[in-house]
């Protein structure tokens, strides 16, 4: 079973490396990356980004002492994986989390924080059941159809 969300989300990275998108665009578990600014040092201010297609996490630091996690943003596709004979969903509590946030919001609210018009590769793939198959992953209804 995958540890850690992060370790999820480079581990599903990993499973689209055969999708025909993830070849073309070359999103690959390989291409991600770490990098420093500044010195890490226990007395100074300094940073560092781990980032690759689904992930970036921005860290800002005074020595030891977070400052800042911003920007970051946290995706998976497949949300829903088997790796190494075990079911792996690493992202479902935040996904249901955000998907219980949505219903409690007034009717007005929840039209006005979903965005329709949206990049044609940015789906919501966490459904139980296979609506479209692309490769071997499902494509299931617009977001909207899972509040």
């Amino acid at each position: 079973m995958v540890t850690t969300p992060l370790r999820g989300v480079v581990t599903a990275e990993a499973l689209l490396a055969d999708a025909f998108l993830a070849s073309r665009l070359k999103w690959s578990a390989k291409n991600y990356w770490l990098a420093f600014f500044g010195e890490p040092k226990d007395d100074d201010v300094w940073s560092s980004h781990f980032g690759g297609h689904h992930l970036a996490v921005n860290a800002s630091l005074d020595g030891a002492r977070v400052v800042s996690l911003s920007p970051t943003f946290i995706g998976i596709e497949p949300a829903n994986y088997e790796f190494q004979g075990q079911r792996n969903a690493p992202l479902a509590e935040e996904l249901a989390d955000g998907r219980a946030l949505m219903r409690a919001l007034p009717r007005d609210l929840r039209d006005q924080a979903f965005v329709d018009e949206r990049p044609g590769e940015v789906t919501n793939l966490v459904f139980e059941t296979c609506v479209i198959k692309v490769d071997k992953y499902c494509l299931g209804p617009q977001p909207r159809d899972i509040l």
